[in-house]
């Protein structure tokens, strides 16, 4: 006679995403405690804003592999996802998975390098995420249309999603306007802008033909425990739907002994240091000739 399933593998895929449940849980108690603190708690901002970052990547993680074995469960999960970052879910899903994965680097990708291409290290670091926030606005009809063609059930959990936000947007504005934009608006915004900017890290500079040069990575371990493992970019790339706790391994048998130094870093820090000294080195080698 077959044990008993564990509680957690009953209604998780994998053991591991415990760790995830757990900081969706502190994620929404910290924006609690915030809201009932009041102004004298503003310095809560700091650990909501890396704990944002953490559930993007969880987000991430999940549209590129279910963690629940419920779809009902998982459902659950998008809108609860989609309330913590102030972004839907399954749009995420058609924006990242669909475009970037499928079409990376190409005009169909919306976190392309190319929309800085012409600029400086500076001035890219600062004005990527703007300009791919108005890009995905500016594709936004088309991937609604999209989505609906796809799968009517993924076009209606996504109108629920964003029902939910809305509805947390207008009861926290009609109870406190001054601490809802304090409380969610910039962990939400920090979230998104550290997420799409690490695009551009990870990418800028490298061809898109040869997924194994084609990503930069942090091979760091604190980052990549807070951050469920991002920094493994190029493993993600070449097999998406690799559940993030088996991306350090497959790095280092299958990517680490054939990459470059210049694409791993051993920490955030060197990952920013290593794109800045490659992109100001490949502006400078353009200027020099076309002089």
């Amino acid at each position: 006679m077959n044990e008993a399933r564990p509680i957690a593998t009953r209604f998780l895929r994998r053991r591991a995403d415990r760790r995830a449940l757990v900081f969706l849980a502190v994620t929404s108690s910290l924006y609690v405690i915030h809201w009932l603190a009041g102004a004298s708690a503003h310095w809560l901002l700091i650990p909501s804003a890396v704990l944002a970052v953490s559930i993007c990547a969880i987000k991430h993680n999940h549209i590129h592999g279910s963690m629940f074995r419920s779809p009902a469960l998982n459902r659950s999960l998008n809108v609860w996802l989609a309330c913590l970052t102030g972004t839907s879910t399954t749009g995420i899903r058609m924006a990242h998975n669909q475009r970037h994965h499928r079409h990376n680097q190409s005009p169909e990708d919306h976190v392309r390098c190319s929309l800085v291409w012409r600029q400086s290290a500076f001035v890219a670091f600062i004005g990527f995420c703007p300009l791919v926030i108005a890009e995905t606005w500016r594709h936004a009809r088309q991937d609604t249309v999209r989505i609906h063609a796809k799968s009517v059930s993924l076009h209606r959990l996504r109108m629920v999603e964003q029902a939910a936000i809305w509805i947390l947007i207008c009861a926290g504005l009609l109870l406190d306007w001054r601490q809802f934009l304090w409380v969610f608006p910039v962990p939400w915004l920090f979230g998104q802008w550290f997420m799409i900017t690490i695009n551009l890290l990870q990418h800028d500079g490298l061809g898109a033909d040869d997924p194994l040069l084609g990503s930069r990575n942090v091979v760091g371990t604190w980052c990549n425990w807070l951050f469920f493992n991002n920094g493994y970019h190029t493993a993600h790339h070449l097999h998406p739907a690799l559940h993030w706790t088996l991306l350090p391994a497959y790095h280092r048998q299958h990517i680490g002994p054939h990459l470059p130094p210049e694409l791993e870093s051993r920490s955030l820090r060197g990952l920013v240091e290593d794109w800045w000294k490659a992109r100001s080195l490949t502006r400078t080698f353009a200027s020099e000739q076309t002089a």
